[in-house]
């Protein structure tokens, strides 16, 4: 068992010294929490909350002596991710999409947008994959997409994934990782779990090692109890969706602890750092602004020598104005080179820290 992640566990549940601020924020009871809620269920993101910005857990973990290893000496990892929500646009989205697109000058996009109204391109254009593939292939890296197993659902988002099938396939040959896109309602059931993550692996022909459940639903501890409970090595669903930084104040992968039960749990955990639509939806925030807020965020991450997981959607590389944000994570990929970060997959991480 490797000492990394384990100790920074240990040092926030086992050390008697362990402020309780500290131990409050990594267990959650400082989260938002009940009473602070969407309607999705979902922890919004209070100001008071500093550490989000700064990871005080593992601010407090280094302070002990803790020291996370990585790979060939690397500073710090970042894993890159994809949850794949929408395949086939509806009519009406590519009518609107079609129009923005001329609005922006993008004549090629709009005539993409078209052509998949008429039937004279089979292929949607939310599942071309290439412009991922090709500008992480830049930085020698590999990405997990996180694919649904569901029809769609109340959010608009789902689809059969047969359709995805044949994309699965090349994307595995790439280099790149498979993981379970959990449905709306599966964040909590056993059951929905492990009906969807042996459809994904009955159509990849591969473990699924890891979950992020759609919407970023998270209910603690049952979400990474229903996780370990299914087979799966990770969970990367931690992190407010409308705030970047670190939900529960760590930078780092850690080992699930259930605050119920009192004992640690046999899953990872990779919180998710930084989002697309997090930037430009809910903070709403320009191109500039996205890249220079994720900047201050894998700085903090790299000061810590943590992890960082990005999150961007295909539908960001595709929608009319939105492609200056997928510009900004090939900025953010380039920066992170330059930082000596090992840049991956989650499994690769989950596969590291459990060695």
């Amino acid at each position: 068992m490797s000492p990394l992640i384990k100790d920074l566990t240990s040092a926030v549940i086992d050390n008697l010294s362990t402020p309780a601020d500290i131990f409050d924020i990594f267990t959650f009871a400082k989260d938002a929490g009940i009473g602070n809620q969407d309607e999705h269920g979902r922890a919004r993101f209070e100001k008071t909350m500093n550490w989000v910005m700064d990871p005080i857990v593992s601010n407090f973990a280094k302070s002990l002596g803790f020291s996370m290893i990585w790979p060939e000496n690397h500073r710090f990892a970042v894993a890159l991710t994809h949850d794949i929500d929408l395949i086939e646009p509806s009519r009406q989205r590519c009518v609107i999409n079609s129009l923005k697109s001329i609005t922006h000058g993008d004549f090629e996009s709009s005539r993409s947008y078209m052509s998949y109204i008429l039937k004279k391109r089979a292929k949607s254009p939310y599942l071309d994959f290439r412009k991922f593939l090709k500008t992480e292939e830049n930085y020698g890296a590999r990405s997990t997409f996180f694919m649904m197993a569901n029809g769609p659902d109340q959010t608009g988002a789902g689809y059969d994934p047969l359709k995805v099938q044949t994309e699965i396939g090349s994307l595995i040959d790439c280099g790149c990782e498979i993981g379970l896109h959990g449905s709306y309602y599966a964040m909590d059931s056993i059951e929905r779990m492990l009906a969807e993550k042996d459809v994904i692996e009955k159509i990849s022909g591969k473990r699924v090692l890891g979950y992020r459940n759609h919407y970023l639903r998270f209910r603690y501890p049952e979400t990474w109890n229903s996780v370990g409970e299914a087979g799966m090595c990770y969970d990367s669903t931690l992190g407010f969706f409308d705030h970047i930084g670190f939900r529960n104040g760590v930078a780092h992968p850690f080992i699930a602890y259930d605050i119920n039960e009192r004992q640690r749990k046999d899953i990872w955990v990779l919180p998710l750092s930084l989002m697309d639509c997090t930037l430009f939806h809910y903070m709403n925030l320009n191109p500039k602004e996205a890249f220079d807020n994720s900047i201050a965020i894998i700085d903090a991450a790299s000061r810590v020598g943590g992890l960082v997981v990005l999150l961007w959607h295909n539908t960001t590389f595709e929608d009319p104005g939105l492609k200056e944000y997928a510009k900004v994570y090939e900025k953010l990929l380039a920066y992170c080179s330059t930082q000596n970060a090992w840049i991956t997959t989650c499994g690769n991480i989950a596969s590291w820290c459990a060695r």
